[in-house]
């Protein structure tokens, strides 16, 4: 069941908001993305929200699907059916093309995932535990070579007190790795 704040975050996230919400187990917190990002900024991270956006705090429920972008190591340990640990970020966003969705769209830049460990690939994935997470729009990056990343698809960063291998316990890939092109 949706709810009257998850209505109003659903609204101020755009089109995609209550679709996004409605994986969700009721809007916990909705905070400024100004906010999250200096909160960011005082652990030594990149901001990563689009400012001016809400950043919705939530509990994600088992059966949501989100894409995550992967690299060739962990993709070949998807296939392989072998360990390897699942990243903290994810997007609800459709990815198929590494300059325009990952690139771009996505900011996942070069110090992110650096070239050298590509290819990449995005993969599916599916929530199997409830899990605490923020959802909102991607922030511009700017890299140290100076290139710029626009940002403005939609992001999910799960809980980052669940790290590494752990996140298997939350997420699973439920598709093969495809390359990104």
């Amino acid at each position: 069941m949706i709810t009257g704040g998850e209505i109003a975050a659903g609204d101020a996230l755009g089109p995609a908001g209550l679709g996004v919400l409605g994986t969700a187990s009721g809007v916990k917190a909705v905070r400024s993305a100004e906010e999250v990002n200096a909160a960011m900024r005082a652990r030594g991270w990149e901001p990563a929200w689009s400012p001016g956006t809400p950043v919705i705090e939530t509990i994600l429920q088992p059966g949501t699907r989100v894409n995550m972008i992967v690299d060739k190591k962990t993709a070949e340990s998807i296939k392989d059916k072998t360990s390897f640990a699942p990243g903290g970020w994810a997007t609800f966003d459709d990815v198929s093309s590494l300059t325009n969705d990952m690139r771009q769209r996505l900011a996942i830049n070069r110090d992110f995932k650096p070239t050298s460990k590509g290819p990449f690939f995005v993969v599916e994935m599916e929530v199997t535990q409830q899990v605490k997470s923020n959802i909102g729009f991607v922030g511009g990056q700017t890299q140290r070579i100076g290139m710029l990343s626009r940002g403005g698809g939609t992001q999910i960063h799960f809980d980052e007190s669940i790290k590494g291998d752990h996140r298997n316990f939350f997420i699973r890939p439920i598709s093969q790795p495809k390359i990104l092109e």
